[in-house]
């Protein structure tokens, strides 16, 4: 299977991007450059399969996503990469395990510009307890930096759990339980990538002790992402997991990504009940 994944890789990765794409790549960036007020903002650049969030399969994390992208060609190279993410190792083996065996599953690739949570916290969410089910939780975890140490599961994140029925409540405070991880690396960016290649943006550093010890978030900002969490998730109709960032510049908030949880949806889709 390595073989077979290295050569679609080479061969994918030695083709030149068809002008269509790329113009219109250029175009929108432009687009972004001039309605943020900026020049060449720095932008995360995520692979997105069609097959990737179903209610008994999650692709997440199996292709690649490229982070603090600046400039039109940096940008090109972590399209094209993500592209050929669509053949790692761990892409081929997930789809040929979950029964993908043929080869009609496309990708696309969103663009965003970053939440400078370089120098803040990111993490995840989940409005259900993933490990048992329990639906009136909201669990929501944070590590200092970029998040995909969390996506990754490189650190152990901070976690809280945030009961719903009292969510909205002034005279109660839903945070039932909270833990305060060790957070042992931080996602940062590399400083002047202008000459580098799109896989050579950020760097994992040590998280000092000292800050290991602080929580990621306050109190108040884990209820009011978790306020979020529940909108979403009456939105929507279904528990969903979601990826949020703190913007360490304007210290806010913002939701980067939101999909049907998948772990809890398996045990429903193969029985008919949530608790079965």
């Amino acid at each position: 299977m390595h073989s077979i994944g290295e050569n679609a890789r080479t061969l994918i990765m030695s083709g030149t991007m068809p002008d269509e794409i790329r113009n219109a790549v250029s175009e929108a960036y432009k687009t972004l450059s001039y309605e943020g007020g900026m020049n060449n903002p720095n932008v995360a650049v995520r692979s997105s399969a069609t097959s990737e969030d179903l209610p008994t399969a999650s692709f997440a994390g199996r292709m690649e996503s490229y982070l603090n992208i600046c400039g039109e060609k940096q940008l090109l190279d972590a399209i094209h990469r993500c592209y050929v993410s669509l053949f790692t190792d761990r892409a081929i083996k997930y789809r040929h395990d979950m029964g993908f065996t043929n080869i009609d599953i496309a990708i696309s690739v969103g663009v965003q510009q970053m939440v400078r949570s370089d120098i803040a916290s990111s993490g995840v969410a989940f409005t259900i307890d993933p490990d048992s089910g329990f639906q009136n939780v909201i669990i929501i975890n944070g590590c200092w930096g970029l998040g995909e140490n969390i996506v990754q599961g490189r650190v152990t994140p901070d976690e809280w759990h945030v009961f719903k029925p009292t969510l909205f409540e002034e005279k109660y405070n839903p945070v039932l339980k909270k833990l305060c991880g060790r957070k042992e690396y931080t996602m940062t960016y590399v400083k002047n990538t202008e000459d580098v290649s799109a896989d050579k943006t950020i760097i994992n550093i040590d998280t000092p002790k000292d800050r290991q010890k602080n929580f990621s978030l306050t109190d108040e900002e884990v209820i009011l992402l978790a306020q979020w969490c529940y909108t979403i998730e009456k939105h929507y109709g279904k528990a969903m997991d979601i990826e949020w960032a703190k913007d360490g510049i304007n210290d806010k908030l913002y939701i980067v990504q939101a999909r049907p949880e998948t772990v809890q949806g398996k045990i429903k889709n193969r029985s008919g009940n949530l608790y079965a």
